[in-house]
């Protein structure tokens, strides 16, 4: 892998991406990353951008279930999910296959958002 430089600001000094593997148990490579990603319309699920996503079915109001390309070897990851709108977001089931995700606004009642972005961590990278 090229040399990459980042700046560590907490000291204000350039450092490689080599000095960053294997350093505090940090490892940049697929893994750090998101395994898939999907931005797509609450009202309806249709798919806007993705990433490792092959369907997202609307199946109540503010309820999504996010199919995944590739099943992702355990359901112990990490997500993030995000609205254009003020109010909470969770991801209620996980299965290797997919994840349900749940809208609500600002007082806690499922509300669809014009715009949902999901961003799933997880130890695979989809094969294309």
């Amino acid at each position: 892998m090229p040399s990459q430089t980042f700046v560590d600001y907490s000291q204000n000094t350039p450092i490689t991406a080599a000095w960053l593997n294997g350093v505090n148990g940090f490892i940049f490579n697929g893994v750090t990353s998101p395994c898939a990603w999907v931005r797509f319309d609450g009202t309806d699920g249709s798919i806007k951008q993705s990433y490792g996503v092959v369907n997202v079915v609307r199946t109540a109001t503010g309820t999504y279930t996010v199919q995944l390309s590739q099943a992702l070897p355990n359901t112990t990851n990490c997500y993030q999910v995000t609205t254009n709108t003020i109010g909470m977001n969770a991801v209620t089931g996980e299965t290797n296959n997919s994840i349900t995700v749940q809208t609500a606004n600002n007082i806690g009642v499922l509300a669809d958002s014009t715009s949902v972005s999901v961003l799933i961590f997880g130890a695979y990278t989809p094969a294309y």
